[in-house]
């Protein structure tokens, strides 16, 4: 495991967090709590993570 220097935060619309990975390998990312959806993000990767233009709504059949 590598230390995060940076856990948590807001962007704004027009802002985006860039994250430059120096994992050798086995490095992952996931935004939502669940490990098993997780993108790939090994040494030399780029991830940049900002705002969507338009809204989604869950919807839960009960």
């Amino acid at each position: 495991m590598s230390p995060s220097t940076l856990v948590f935060g807001k962007i704004g619309a027009g802002e985006e967090l860039v994250i430059h990975s120096h994992v050798p390998e086995n490095g992952i990312i996931f935004g939502d709590g669940i490990e098993a959806g997780y993108f790939a993000c090994n040494s030399g990767a780029i991830a940049r993570v900002g705002l969507a233009e338009r809204q989604a709504n869950l919807i839960i059949r009960s």
